[in-house]
C-alpha cells in the first residue's frame, strides 16, 4: 500500500469522516486543509510511528513541517527502520 494511502485511511479512521480525505495530496495542510485538531495529529503521528516502526524525535524537526502530507512522508520514508 502506498504511503498516503496508508495516511488516508488512518485520518478517516482518527476523524471518523471518510469525505476529508477528499483534499489529501502531497501539498495537503494537515491542519488547515484536512481540519484535524491537535490531538488528531498526535494520534496520527503515534499510529504512523506504529506502522512503520519509527522513533519520531520531536526536538529534531520543525512540527509545522509535519503539516505538510509530502513532507510528512518524506520524513517517514527517509526514517522508517
Amino acid at each position: 500500500m502506498l504511503m498516503i494511502e496508508k495516511m488516508k485511511e488512518l485520518i478517516s479512521e482518527i476523524t471518523e469522516n471518510e469525505r476529508v480525505i477528499d483534499d489529501l495530496d502531497l501539498e495537503a495542510n494537515l491542519i488547515t486543509d484536512i481540519g484535524l485538531d491537535s490531538l488528531q495529529f498526535i494520534n496520527m503521528l503515534l499510529a504512523l510511528e506504529d506502522e512503520y516502526d519509527l522513533d519520531i524525535d520531536f526536538e529534531d524537526f520543525d512540527m509545522e513541517e509535519f503539516f505538510i502530507v509530502g513532507k510528512l512522508i518524506a520524513y517517514i520514508e527517509k526514517n522508517k527502520k
